[in-house]
């Protein structure tokens, strides 16, 4: 169970990048300014995720099993998602 803020730190001058809401149960909004993949990876490390994104979109993960996912931009810049139920 996570109890404190997730989140992604941005640096000045970087492009944005956003995972909301986290946790989340039913579907997931991320937002990034860099064109590329967004890859999201479950606890074990294995793909679970990954699509060409400009801007931002939402990706429905009521059927995904609870648990802790990172999800990458395509600068590499990690955010954790926690999926609860």
């Amino acid at each position: 169970l996570c109890t404190g803020d997730v989140g992604v730190v941005e640096t000045e001058g970087s492009p944005s990048f956003a995972v909301w809401p986290n946790p989340a149960d039913d579907r997931v909004f991320i937002s990034t300014e860099s064109r590329g993949f967004v890859r999201v990876f479950d606890a074990t490390g294995s793909l679970a995720w990954t699509s060409r994104v400009s801007g931002s979109t939402s990706l429905n993960v009521d059927m995904w099993a609870p648990g802790v996912y990172t999800v990458r931009d395509p600068h590499g810049r990690a955010a954790r998602l926690v999926i609860t139920r």
